[in-house]
């Protein structure tokens, strides 16, 4: 199976998946509801960009696929890459979100091949406060374990 091949699967089950529930969340019952008060809204929206990227992916992999053969699934880095997601969403609830994360995403970056230190560091912190932020002010959603200070 060459790489454009593979590319155009996953683009056609993404592009379908995308449209089915995208074509499921559309509800009269919060027609005319302003985006504030309606919870469809937001899923709407990110399914839409799902099925745009979805179509531009598919696009790029007709027009410019790569021919090549695809390698062979790394078992060891996958075995591996289960093992300490599973461990992650164990500590999440255990220890909480910030401890969990501040491990997990370093520890997943060195594993994988990633060994630039400072980087590491730079993106498991911004990606730790972001979605902190993101979740706790955008979706008013705390998630469990020790807080961030929040400046509102």
């Amino acid at each position: 199976m060459t790489k454009r091949t593979l590319d155009l699967v996953y683009a056609a089950a993404l592009t379908l998946g995308a449209a089915a529930l995208l074509w499921a969340s559309f509800d009269s019952q919060f027609a005319g509801t302003p985006i504030s008060r309606d919870p469809t809204w937001f899923p709407t929206f990110l399914l839409s960009l799902i099925l745009v990227t979805s179509i531009v992916f598919m696009m790029r992999a007709l027009f410019r696929g790569s021919t090549t053969p695809v390698n062979p699934l790394r078992w060891r880095a996958f075995t591996i890459t289960i093992l300490v997601s599973s461990i992650y969403l164990f500590a999440f609830f255990v220890v909480g979100f910030i401890p969990a994360t501040l491990v997990f995403i370093p520890l997943m970056s060195w594993l994988l091949g990633f060994h630039r230190p400072l980087v590491i560091v730079l993106v498991t912190a911004g990606m730790t406060i972001g979605l902190w932020y993101a979740f706790t002010l955008l979706l008013n959603i705390t998630p469990p374990g020790p807080a961030i200070p929040t400046f509102s």
